[in-house]
């Protein structure tokens, strides 16, 4: 039992225990020693403990101990279990690498959930735990201490929104931020426009999202006239290709919610309005968007300068939801395709190898399940509990919403789909979509 502090008849155990004295601390492979020397007979139970420097009766109970093997999974041979610790180390290794390879594919567990799931999985494993945790079928706030940010994905905004556009380059420099308002027709490109003069003999590369607003006609023909090069980030990785979402807006949002809190402090009462925005952000994106803060988010995304080994394994855990598995017919048509593009000969493969290279490149990294060495039990592990998640496969109907009789086209280049007579595909034997054919003079190119 650890020190009780009596204060006001109550006992409260205090938490920050220390321990005094040294015992416990030899490894287990001394003893391991000591006790073959004594089961095989080379020497005494008293003599391999003065031989070790160990207590013999800390030795007599580890060879009664390592006799009646397995041990359950909240016991150990020798050492001393930490002051009210639930799980041993290998138990709580498992759980942590669960927890964190969830975070990392952006499914991160709130602190309930977390205390959830260790209440679930002490259970699952015949861990002794306090008993109040039968209470509310959750661990005690005592057991977890430390917190730590963690990914989850969102949901999509809600509400009515201003939106800021914010344009920076490599060097640091940064244009006059664009706010746009709810029910204002803004143009952002003409404002790019017109603080760059760019031109098709000058032209300039624009790092963007792949918006729908940043995908249309109407703008990808303004780009080709002004000498704008469009180039849009893969869907889903801003927060590691953006950066202003690295190293600006992090900041920025910070400096904002600062801001905020002095406006409400200086007008009671008074609910922060769209035209109270511009304000705020004037007195708060300085401070965030510093040049030192734009060239760090254009490095630590490998853009400038260019570094195409900035990403490591890890971060791309988050596709692990939605990937799907490589069937041997996929894998054979893939290297088909391959080989038939090629003129030169080339050294061949038998099948089995190269399915066999394939599939082991392509597996993802997830936690394995941890075994106590000592245990012969199976353990429960969390993903067990809890298995991580797994997005179904997606059935493509481009014509659910479609209305009877109506005939639809699709795109030799990118197999995109068009209605009929919106593309004005009239008698085209093969369909090309104006992003697809936008080198050509014509919308689109008829190839009989």
């Amino acid at each position: 039992m650890g020190q009780v502090v009596t204060i006001d008849k109550e006992q409260v155990m205090v938490r920050n225990y220390i321990k005094k004295t040294n015992r416990g601390t030899v490894s287990e492979d001394i003893y391991k020693n000591a006790a073959a020397e004594v089961l095989s007979k080379v020497s005494s139970l008293r003599n391999a403990a003065e031989k070790y420097e160990i207590n013999f009766m800390t030795l007599q109970r580890y060879i009664k101990r390592q006799s009646n093997l397995p041990l359950k999974p909240n016991c150990k041979l020798v050492d001393y279990a930490k002051y009210k610790q639930i799980f041993l180390d290998e138990l709580k290794s498992t759980l942590s690498n669960y927890l964190v390879h969830c975070s990392r594919i952006y499914y991160g567990f709130t602190l309930s959930d977390v205390k959830v799931l260790a209440y679930e999985y002490a259970k699952s494993n015949n861990v002794a735990y306090p008993k109040g945790w039968n209470v509310h079928k959750t661990a005690s706030k005592d057991w977890f201490t430390r917190k730590k940010r963690v990914g989850r994905s969102t949901s999509g905004e809600r509400g009515t929104t201003v939106t800021m556009v914010f344009v920076v380059n490599a060097i640091g420099n940064s244009l006059p931020p664009m706010l746009i308002f709810p029910r204002v027709n803004f143009k952002q490109l003409y404002h790019f426009h017109k603080h760059i003069n760019c031109s098709p003999s000058s032209p300039v590369l624009l790092i963007l999202d792949n918006h729908i607003s940043h995908l249309s006609i109407n703008v990808i023909d303004f780009c080709k006239e002004n000498g704008i090069v469009l180039l849009s980030f893969p869907p889903h990785t801003t927060n590691h290709l953006q950066p202003l979402d690295v190293s600006v807006y992090v900041p920025f949002k910070t400096f904002y919610k600062n801001s905020a809190s002095r406006w409400m402090t200086t007008h009671p009462g008074n609910p922060i309005s769209i035209y109270d925005i511009p304000s705020l952000v004037k007195e708060s994106l300085p401070l965030a968007a510093t040049s030192n803060n734009i060239t760090t988010g254009f490095t630590k995304t490998g853009i400038w300068p260019f570094n195409r080994n900035v990403f490591t394994d890890e971060d791309y855990l988050c596709s692990d939801v939605t990937d799907r598995p490589f069937t041997t017919d996929s894998i054979n048509d893939t290297i088909a395709i391959e080989l038939s593009t090629i003129s030169q000969p080339q050294s061949t493969t038998t099948d089995n190898n190269i399915d066999h290279t394939l599939i082991q490149n392509l597996t993802p990294n997830t936690p394995q399940c941890v075994q106590p060495s000592t245990s012969g039990y199976i353990i429960v592990t969390p993903e067990d509990i809890r298995p991580l998640p797994k997005d179904d496969e997606r059935r493509n109907i481009p014509f659910s919403k479609s209305r009877k009789g109506e005939d639809w086209v699709e795109c030799c280049s990118c197999k995109k789909w068009a209605h009929h007579k919106c593309a004005g595909a009239n008698g085209l034997l093969f369909y090309n979509c104006k992003n697809c054919s936008s080198d050509f003079d014509e919308g689109f190119e008829d190839t009989e």
